[in-house]
């Protein structure tokens, strides 16, 4: 008989995985024993942080999930920061870890990778985390698992299987079974939020991450209403950047903070409207909100609604926007756009406007369908708001965890999901040093990816900070290592971008290169 860890990679091959990244150990084999006869392309990081931001890179990119094969202890709260990006960013992912047996759970006999209460440690950034007792409880949690991808807010979900149970038969049905619908709106408030839409002179459309398979229905009501649409990082290019009621990912700017104070009725769509949407101080509008969520908890939150409804967001607009029917929008209504982008591009600082000048050339040297990952850097945050992008899900920046050392393997299983496509991944001097050794991985497995590091000598924006507060900076100028010998010692092609020129000329050599490339930008400020 088929043991229970040789048949999990089957079972999840039936639930579409493709994917797994992991790093086997010795509690973990007997989930590699059936991977060899699955369709399963195994990746192998070289830290679990690492294998989890792949994972979230994916995710984030293909729309539905990649597996992570851990190990006990140390492979999970190592794993534990990609993890928690996941979960703030509602991306889905499944980690299945070996646990020690189950007599010894919770006893403290100090077995090998113990904790006491392993799936304790993720249940804070899990949708659920559980241990499976017994194989046959295996199937129904990976069953569960795929309800919250489908049918709910998708987020990472943890399951722990004891050693002991891996090695026993595969007992029960490990058939796949087909999730719930998502919930469905209520036709009185789908009538109620038509009516105050209706009357609207001057609406706002916010949407968040949660709004992406909805993009026509955005589109339609925004020409309907004459409403301008304001995005989260993550919802760049819902509509299209040269619409006239699209204000991009500008929360945080003056003419978009003016216009949603200003606004007689606000629709917010997948989104928390929270600080980290946009880096926006917090959310205000003088008139009212209608709110569209598939998660409960976000329509009873710091924001409440005039008109929540619960429901899944294409479903709901689809539904707004026929009990709209065809009209006009009001009068002035892209003009009233047009004058928040004037208000938004204001004065650049220095340093936004050296940005700035790198990004159009980055810009204007990729393709139009390039995928970025975005770091905690300063060059990401002018990114942020500047750089626009022509489809939702080719701009990945979680400020939500603010992870320093994501943009790498974020940019690895973003390139995995989509292979025919162009990924860079914006990184800082410090923060790339927390997952460079990702870049074995990418060589290992040909990942060709560009990866442009903003080398200022500095934890710019903490440094920044400090004095702005009147701190001394501390600590704050570690020395970077000469990353052309970094990019060589892991095979990677590399070069130094002097001038814009440069950058130009390097970015197309990388495009056509049979493997990644690391391109070092310098603040010529900072040397």
């Amino acid at each position: 008989m088929t043991n229970c860890g040789e048949a999990i990679p089957g079972l999840l091959e039936a639930y579409g995985i493709t994917h797994v990244f992991g790093i086997p150990g010795t509690h973990s084999i007997e989930m590699y024993r059936g991977l060899e006869a699955s369709s399963l392309r195994h990746v192998l990081p070289r830290h679990e942080q690492g294998g989890a931001f792949m994972a979230q890179g994916f995710g984030d990119v293909a729309g539905r999930p990649a597996a992570c094969f851990f190990i006990t202890g140390p492979g999970l709260t190592n794993a534990a920061t990609g993890i928690a990006q996941a979960y703030q960013a509602s991306i889905p992912m499944l980690v299945i870890t070996p646990v020690n047996e189950r007599a010894s759970l919770g006893k403290g006999w100090a077995r090998l990778h113990e904790l006491t209460d392993q799936g304790a440690v993720a249940r804070p950034f899990t949708a659920f985390s559980e241990t499976a007792m017994s194989p046959d409880a295996v199937p129904p949690l990976i069953a569960r698992a795929f309800e919250v991808f489908e049918s709910q807010r998708p987020r990472p979900v943890h399951i722990d299987v004891p050693i002991d149970v891996f090695q026993e038969g595969a007992t029960g049905d490990w058939s796949k079974t087909t999730p719930p619908l998502r919930p469905q709106p209520d036709a009185n408030l789908i009538d109620q939020a038509t009516e105050l839409l209706k009357k609207a002179q001057s609406p706002v459309i916010v949407v968040g991450n949660g709004v992406r398979p909805a993009r026509a229905a955005v589109d339609y009501l925004a020409c309907r209403l004459g409403a301008a649409v304001v995005s989260s990082y993550a919802a760049k290019g819902i509509v299209a950047h040269t619409s006239p009621w699209y204000l991009g990912a500008t929360r945080d700017r003056p003419g978009t903070v003016d216009m949603i104070r200003d606004a007689d009725v606000v629709l917010a769509v997948g989104t928390e409207l929270s600080e980290t949407d946009s880096w926006a101080a917090p959310f205000h509008t003088t008139g009212k909100l209608i709110r569209i969520d598939i998660d409960p908890h976000e329509l009873t939150s710091d924001h409440p609604a005039d008109i929540a409804i619960l429901g899944d967001a294409k479903v709901t607009l689809d539904a707004i926007g026929e009990a709209l029917g065809h009209g006009t929008a009001a009068a002035g209504a892209a003009e009233r756009v047009a004058a928040a982008r004037v208000g938004n591009r204001g004065e650049l600082g220095e340093t936004e406007t050296i940005h700035a000048e790198i990004l159009d050339t980055m810009r204007t040297t990729l393709p139009t369908d390039t995928i970025w990952s975005g770091d905690m850097t300063q060059l990401t945050y002018t990114a942020d708001w500047y750089l626009d992008v022509d489809e939702p899900g080719r701009y990945m920046q979680d400020g939500g965890y603010g992870s320093l050392g994501c943009a790498l393997p974020v940019a690895l299983g973003a390139k995995l999901a989509r292979p025919d496509q162009p990924v860079v991944a914006i990184a800082g001097d410090s923060g790339v040093l927390y997952t460079m050794q990702e870049m074995a991985t990418a060589k290992e497995e040909k990942i060709n990816i560009i990866l442009y590091v903003w080398n200022n000598r500095a934890l710019g924006q903490i440094r920044d900070d400090m004095v702005h507060a009147q701190i001394s900076p501390t600590q704050v100028e570690p020395i970077p290592p000469d990353f052309q010998k970094m990019a060589d010692m892991f095979g990677w092609r590399s070069g130094i971008a002097s001038d814009m020129g440069k950058l130009a000329s390097l970015t197309k050599d990388a495009l056509d290169a049979d493997g990644p490339t690391l391109i070092e930008i310098p603040d010529h400020r900072s040397f």
